[in-house]
């Protein structure tokens, strides 16, 4: 191992155990005052409306009121301890203030506002569950996915495709610096490609695997334009170090490790040569392989199908044509509206991810 390796390693140790210890416990029944950001909607049902912020849930009427991206002064009572590494609360709310700064961050307001709007967009376009499905593909907002659709995806190992991911990051970079460089140059073109990388990670409250996937892609691009060789390998360890010192707690995020074990299935991938006798589904089998035991580990052997790798494989095709036609409907209903063009579209889009919901039923029954 690197010198430099083995020093972020010993540093992650450390700020590791004094997160640990330093994290402040309250009590059943003890008023607390929360400040944080809002980066998730609250969620709302007929009985009840409660928010995550930070490592409190934060239930009553108070809160459905709220948008993504309000910073917020929560007044609550501590009602229920859950026990863990982080330990983490149930608060019942009964006065809330948005804070004067909230008005000042004109960028991250207007990334979740736009979002929002992208979809609408698709609410719009396409019926229930399939504009549910494409906001969660494009834009990784999956929460009013139905729960029945979703079990069916969790079931069979397909959660990635519903949820922000370095997939989404790759079509978006991809994108601005197809429109970017024949602008501005390859190199100008890089640089600003960052600013919409970082803008979706804002946009999916900088869910574990969109910020390992943009931190991936920015230090391979900062990289690329100083003219220096990165190797993914350590870029993706050097990622997770960083990731896990700035957020301890990721040590015991699922989503997290599913990430990087995926990440680095791909990796090794491309390294083995023998991998190759797999085709074009080398990257898929080998992502699968190296998140299964994260998945036994964090849920059991039964929690996953044993047509999982089947079912991943079916469906791989769809997924970037759901993606690049998600993306071609927001461009053409955001500059002209709403009309024939970009109906056909929502029409023609609407077909891969009906036949996906389909292939995942038809997989749900083995």
């Amino acid at each position: 191992m690197r010198p430099v390796y083995l020093v972020l390693v010993l540093l992650v140790i450390t700020r590791c155990f004094w997160a640990i210890y330093a994290q402040p416990k309250y009590e059943i029944g003890q008023v607390i005052r929360i400040t944080g950001r809002l980066t998730k909607p609250p969620k709302i049902s007929s009985r009840s409306a409660y928010l995550l912020l930070d490592r409190f849930i934060v239930s009553g009427d108070v809160v459905g009121d709220l948008k993504r991206g309000d910073r917020v002064t929560i007044t609550a009572r501590v009602e229920q301890r859950f026990p863990g590494i982080e330990a983490k609360y149930l608060v019942k709310a009964f006065d809330i203030k948005i804070n004067a700064e909230n008005k000042n961050d004109n960028f991250v307001l207007f990334v979740y506002r736009l979002t929002d709007y992208i979809g609408q967009m698709f609410s719009q376009g396409l019926p229930s569950p399939e504009a549910e499905l494409a906001s969660g593909m494009v834009l990784g907002q999956a929460q009013d996915l139905p729960i029945t659709i979703t079990e069916k995806f969790r079931r069979e190992g397909l959660t990635h495709i519903v949820v922000a991911s370095g997939g989404n990051v790759a079509y978006i970079l991809a994108l601005a610096l197809g429109i970017l460089t024949p602008i501005s140059g390859r190199k100008l073109a890089m640089g600003f490609s960052l600013v919409f990388i970082w803008a979706f990670a804002i946009a999916c409250g900088f869910d574990a695997p969109v910020v390992r996937a943009v931190v991936m892609a920015s230090i391979i691009t900062v990289s690329s334009i100083i003219g220096r060789e990165s190797e993914t390998l350590g870029v993706l360890l050097i990622t997770s170090l960083l990731m896990i010192a700035f957020q301890p707690f990721l040590l015991i995020s699922v989503s997290f490790w599913l990430s990087v074990a995926a990440t680095l299935g791909v990796i090794m991938a491309g390294k083995l040569s023998w991998a190759d006798r797999l085709g074009i589904f080398r990257e898929t089998l080998f992502a699968q392989a190296f998140t299964l035991p994260v998945i036994i580990t964090a849920f059991g052997w039964g929690v996953t199908s044993w047509v999982a790798p089947i079912a991943n494989v079916s469906i791989l095709w769809l997924v970037p044509v759901v993606s690049w036609l998600g993306i071609a409907y927001i461009v053409v209903t955001g500059v002209i509206g709403v009309g024939l063009f970009s109906s056909l579209l929502a029409a023609t889009l609407y077909v891969p991810l009906n036949i996906l919901i389909r292939i995942v039923d038809f997989w749900s029954r083995w």
